[in-house]
C-alpha cells in the first residue's frame, strides 16, 4: 500500500498553509473598499433573489456574484471574513491541486515543490478579495 502522508507532502501542506496566511495577512493590511463594495453589492442583489441582467447589469458573468451570494446564504448574510477565509480556502486549493497536477506531469517531486513556491504570491494575495482571479484559479484546477 502507497503511503500518503510523506515528507514532500508535508512540505506541499506547509506551503499551502502559508499562501492562506500571506492571504490572511494582506487582508488585514489593505482593504480596497472601492472595487470590494461593487462586488458585494452584486452579489448582494442575487442574495436577495434579484436576477443579473433582468434586475441589474453587469458588464462581466455573474459566476463570482453567485459563489459569494452563495456563501452569504451559508453565513445567513453579508460576513466579510466568511468571504476572507473562502479567498484564504481558495489559496490553500490551489497549491494542492496544483502539485497533485505537477505530480502527473513531472516524477521528480523536488522540481514539482520549487514550481509551487510562486504560489505564495499568487493573484489571492496581491488582492486578497473574492475577485475573479481566485474563482477562476479554482475552477480551472477543479
Amino acid at each position: 500500500m502507497r503511503k500518503i502522508i510523506t515528507p514532500v507532502f508535508c512540505i506541499v501542506f506547509a506551503i499551502a498553509i502559508a499562501a492562506s496566511g500571506i492571504v490572511w495577512w494582506q487582508t488585514n493590511r489593505i482593504t480596497p473598499l472601492i472595487d470590494y463594495s461593487y462586488q458585494v453589492e452584486n452579489a448582494f442583489r442575487i442574495f436577495q433573489g434579484e436576477m443579473p441582467y433582468r434586475d441589474f447589469f453587469l458588464v462581466v458573468s455573474p459566476g463570482t456574484y453567485y459563489v459569494m451570494a452563495f456563501i452569504m446564504h451559508l453565513t445567513g448574510g453579508y460576513s466579510h471574513m466568511a468571504q476572507v477565509y473562502y479567498v484564504m480556502m481558495v489559496a490553500f486549493c490551489t497549491v494542492l491541486f496544483t502539485y497533485g497536477l505537477l505530480r502527473l506531469l513531472y516524477k521528480n517531486s523536488l522540481f514539482n515543490v520549487f514550481l509551487l513556491i510562486p504560489l505564495l504570491f499568487s493573484g489571492q494575495s496581491i488582492y486578497a478579495y473574492p475577485l475573479y482571479d481566485p474563482n477562476v484559479a479554482l475552477s480551472m484546477l477543479v
